[in-house]
This record gives C-alpha cells, sequence and structure tokens, in this order.
C-alpha cells in the first residue's frame, strides 16, 4: 500500500493532484479503505514535494483532503512526525497570507472562507 501511495505522489507532482486528492478523499470517506498511519504517510510524502505557490485547483484539493475527518485526525496524533509538522505549518502560513491579500493575489469569496475553515480546524485562527 505505500508504494501504491509513492506512485500516487508521484502521479500528484506531473500535474495530476486535483484527480490523484479527489480519489483520496472519496477513500477517506470509507474509513475502511485506509488506517491513520497510511493517512499520515501519503500525508507527509505530500507535503515533502508541495511547495508554494500553489495554483487554485491544487489548493482547494489539498484543502478538502486536510479537511475529511479522518485526515485531520490522522495528522493530529503525536505519530505524525515533528518533519510533516513543520511543513504543514509552514503551508498553513502561507495558505493564511493567502487568504489575507498579502501576496498580491486576489481570492473570491469561497477561496477565503475555505482558507480559514481549514485554519481554524489545525488552529491557525486569526
Amino acid at each position: 500500500k505505500e508504494q501504491s501511495l509513492r506512485l500516487l505522489i508521484f502521479v500528484c507532482v506531473r500535474g495530476e493532484a486535483p484527480a490523484v486528492l479527489g480519489r483520496m478523499i472519496h477513500l477517506l470517506k470509507d474509513s475502511s479503505s485506509l488506517d491513520a498511519s497510511l493517512v499520515r504517510y501519503f500525508v507527509s510524502g505530500l507535503l515533502e514535494v508541495a511547495t508554494p505557490p500553489f495554483s487554485f485547483p491544487f489548493t482547494r484539493s489539498f484543502i478538502a483532503l486536510l479537511k475529511t475527518p479522518l485526515c485531520a485526525d490522522a495528522i493530529r496524533t503525536t505519530y505524525f512526525d515533528e518533519a510533516s509538522k513543520k511543513r504543514l505549518n509552514s503551508i498553513l502560513k502561507y495558505l493564511k497570507t493567502l487568504a489575507g491579500g498579502k501576496l498580491g493575489q486576489e481570492l473570491v469569496s469561497e477561496d477565503v472562507s475555505l482558507i480559514k475553515s481549514l485554519l481554524a480546524l489545525y488552529g491557525f485562527e486569526d
């Protein structure tokens, strides 16, 4: 299963992130498909290769993934390694700055709301 997840991360890097993340979201809604350790493995791998600035389709898909209950629970455990936590915090800070309009990009209100809901979920409220 880990090798399959690595392949999915590779496909994300090759430009298919919205499709891959959409499928992962679907799998996470069926909690019997993946256990928490595999979710952490996938998110950690994704955090290793994902660096801002992000496209809006990727941002929306990535936020939707991080907001799934199984993903949020898996990430907020003590088993999520420190390096991945730091990378996630860095991305959350970037998204907070993006939502605040400080990067020179105008976001539609739905994107700002989506980002703010993710920040609230992970304790990065204004």
